[in-house]
């Protein structure tokens, strides 16, 4: 070929201001010709096909395009599902189309410009009351402490506070930015702990960990009574895996002494979150609980800037429910919050690799770096070390010439 011709690899806004740039377009032609670079395809749900069929009209007279069920034309079938197929200046251009529209288009319209608008959000703030913390660009380690009998790691530290806590600094030097503290096994076939068990195994190691080390210390516990207990002793963060589901103290709680929250997928109440429920969209399912987990946040008062979200790995879900929303993780960004991912160790990797928990280490990096690549703010692991190493090769690949700006080179 004479000319070289190939396809640029443009996943984002800044890859396509680096392209431009590269072939030295001015700075009013990145501007104007950046957004015109991505094409994003929008899902909506339940759309009234009289709608839908002006939707259609207003993109193709844009550029882009809708698609539609086969039936919207004919006006039949009521509703239907739409996916939105445009460039984010003929996305952004639909806000004029829409706004005299009937069938309630515009409505339509303040969810695709909301949407547009979280998705391509890249700083975040998490507010923890001993300072804030800024991810732009980043992943954070949270190293898990599981203070429970069968746990994955640490066997045995459950009975001794001492032990627990050295664990816990150990993952702290070994790259661990928060450390999640947990009382009670949520594996499958697990048995519900009494709130007085779990204080039991929590409170004498919260209170050494507050003394002993300044790394942000989460409660992982979706009990009021529990997270009441640890917030007194000053803790940073509770991680409710039930997503405020159950307990309406929870959400009390959280307005109250004003700490961040992870909020987790699960298909149903706690004492059942591992029967499967059988999913028609495991994706579509997903997005819409942690939306409603966040809107019930936000309407209790919280506010959405302490609200982190957690896809839920492995809860209610099988191997192939857990690859496919790891491979689609991006699709959280929707939400226009930091995304949190546990998938340490979990069974999905023994079932891939056949392999016993404690031999999952290399599963578990590929899971963690497909959810840094997919668009991961936190990650929730048993080995903080590797994983930080490799996150640190992750964000390596994704910022072009990171090295030469500076960043630190070992010797070989």
């Amino acid at each position: 070929m004479n000319h070289n011709a190939h396809i640029l690899s443009i996943d984002g806004y800044t890859s396509a201001v680096t392209e431009l740039q590269k072939i030295s377009v001015s700075p009013e032609g990145v501007s104007l010709m950046a957004p015109k670079c991505m094409s994003y395809c929008i899902k909506l749900e339940r759309v009234d096909v009289r709608a839908a069929n002006i939707l259609k009209q207003q993109m193709l007279s844009l550029g882009g395009d809708a698609a539609v069920s086969k039936n919207t034309f004919a006006l039949k079938g009521g509703e239907t599902d739409i996916i939105l197929i445009g460039t984010q200046k003929q996305l952004s251009a639909l806000d004029e189309k829409l706004k005299y529209q009937p069938y309630k288009l515009p409505i339509l319209n303040q969810e695709v410009q909301q949407v547009m608008s979280s998705y391509r959000r890249r700083s975040f703030t998490i507010d923890f009351p001993s300072g804030p913390i800024q991810l732009d660009g980043r992943t954070m380690i949270m190293g898990i402490l599981n203070l429970t009998p069968d746990s994955f790691a640490g066997d045995g530290i459950n009975n001794d506070p001492g032990r627990a806590v050295d664990y816990a600094l150990r993952m702290v030097e070994e790259g661990a930015d928060i450390i999640d503290v947990g009382g009670e096994s949520t594996r499958p076939g697990f048995a519900l702990l009494s709130v007085e068990e779990e204080l039991r195994r929590v409170i004498p190691v919260l209170k050494r960990l507050k003394r002993e080390t300044p790394v942000p210390i989460s409660i992982d516990t979706y009990k009021p009574e529990v997270a009441r207990e640890s917030l007194e002793l000053g803790v940073d963060m509770v991680n409710d895996i039930s997503g405020l589901k159950h307990s309406p103290q929870m959400v009390h709680l959280l307005t109250r002494y004003k700490v961040p929250a992870v909020l987790m997928h699960i298909p149903t109440d706690v004492a059942i979150m591992h029967q499967y429920p059988g999913y028609q969209n495991v994706i579509s399912e997903v997005v819409a609980g942690l939306r409603n987990a966040l809107q019930r946040a936000i309407d209790a008062g919280v506010s959405p800037e302490r609200v982190v979200i957690d896809p839920g790995i492995g809860f209610g879900k099988k191997a192939d429910d857990n690859l496919i929303l790891l491979k689609n993780l991006s699709v959280l960004k929707s939400l226009g919050r930091p995304i949190l991912v546990g998938c340490s160790r979990k069974s999905f990797i023994g079932k891939v690799l056949n392999l016993p928990a404690e031999e999952r280490l290399e599963g578990t990096l590929a899971a963690v770096a497909v959810a840094v690549l997919k668009g991961a703010h936190i990650v929730r692991v048993h080995d903080p070390g590797p994983t930080k190493r490799l996150v640190k090769m992750l964000h390596a690949f994704q910022t072009e010439g990171s090295l030469e700006k500076g960043a630190p080179v070992a010797k070989s």
